[in-house]
């Protein structure tokens, strides 16, 4: 049996070797951990999306909340029928004068 026998120089050189390559892992590992994925980055932009929806389900919990009002009061509520058929459909009661103003165009400068 022949054993090869290494100087210290060749041990270390072999022992510096696995470090580099244990830190090499050790550094994908880190890098895969951050922006991977499924890294840090990843899980943060999940969040902060989760965040996001949660508020725009409130605000269209709000909002369908609003339109259900409106329909009990469309359907039950004379007063909300006549107000409504006097803002959409320019109506009004018998006797009097509907005067309907167009949308004013944006003011132009003196001078023009």
């Amino acid at each position: 049996m022949t054993q090869t026998s290494l100087t210290p120089a060749g041990h270390r050189q072999r022992r510096f070797r696995w470090i580099g390559i244990a830190g090499l892992i050790f550094l994908a590992f880190l890098v895969n951990e951050v922006v991977g994925k499924t890294g840090y980055v990843a899980r943060r932009e999940q969040v902060r999306r989760i965040e996001e929806l949660r508020n725009q389900i409130d605000q269209l919990k709000f909002e369908n909340q609003h339109l259900t009002q409106r329909i009990q009061d469309l359907r039950s509520n004379p007063s909300t029928i006549e107000e409504m058929a006097r803002e959409q459909l320019h109506l009004g009661r018998p006797g009097e004068v509907v005067v309907t103003l167009s949308p004013r165009a944006s003011p132009r400068p003196p001078g023009q």
